[in-house]
């Protein structure tokens, strides 16, 4: 059986405000502390099964929740190059970004931008004028999170959800977590087990899944062999 780590967050309005939602969003990161192996660097990737499940919010939440706790900056990247979000959340430019480094017409530093929280950066998608695929290789991938990780200890990842495209199958192979967010009460169960399954095909393991906008539906997910209701070690074995 499948021991899925869950974590009910709420979807939040109000990034900038305390909610019981952010309790849980600390919770989960003391979680992902635990997958550390030593190592005070971090990455994390923020999938969805569809779009529309609140990974970007997730993903904003998570970032700002990380920079709070750490004496050097955390950064977010709008890896979601097709509908990206990030740019509305923070109010900043779409351009320069993603695309630009990894066409090499700016350098990572010229990408960085302030994103209005304390301690926390921002890169934008920028703007998708070619083919994906041409941005999404191994090697590019690889390149540009590598150069992030060498100027920042936390990273988070707004990537692509995982059904409609590829992407997200690719830059999993170069963080060190990735987490699943559904959107309890409206993502089918079969729409989730094929997330999970396409993204154990390409033998990435997931760190956690997270339920967003739970409350109120929990007994939906309630006799469900792949859900619990706490925040555990995805074991890739237990299916």
């Amino acid at each position: 059986m499948l021991k899925s780590p869950i974590t009910d967050i709420e979807h939040l309005k109000e990034a900038r405000n305390d909610t019981p939602g952010n309790a849980e969003i600390m919770r989960l990161l003391s979680k992902l502390d635990t997958f550390r192996n030593g190592t005070h660097k971090q990455t994390v990737m923020i999938t969805s099964a569809l779009s529309g499940e609140g990974k970007s919010t997730i993903s904003t939440n998570i970032a700002i929740a990380s920079s709070r706790n750490r004496q050097r900056p955390s950064l977010i990247i709008d890896f979601d190059l097709r509908r990206p979000r990030l740019h509305h959340i923070f109010k900043v430019d779409k351009e320069p970004g993603v695309v630009d480094a990894v066409t090499n017409q700016i350098s990572f530093q010229e990408l960085i931008k302030d994103s209005g929280f304390p301690n926390l950066k921002i890169i934008t998608s920028g703007n998708l004028n070619d083919s994906p695929i041409k941005i999404f290789n191994a090697q590019n991938i690889k390149a540009f999170l590598e150069t992030a990780s060498s100027f920042y200890d936390y990273i988070v990842v707004d990537a692509p959800p995982v059904i409609p495209v590829s992407d997200p199958l690719i830059i999993g192979k170069f963080v060190d977590n990735v987490i699943l967010v559904a959107k309890a009460g409206e993502t089918p169960k079969r729409v989730i087990k094929r997330a999970v399954d396409m993204i154990h095909n390409v033998e990435i393991e997931i760190s956690g899944i997270i339920l967003n906008n739970m409350r109120n539906v929990l007994p939906y997910y309630y006799d469900h062999k792949y859900y619990g209701y706490d925040y555990y070690n995805y074991n890739t074995n237990d299916k």
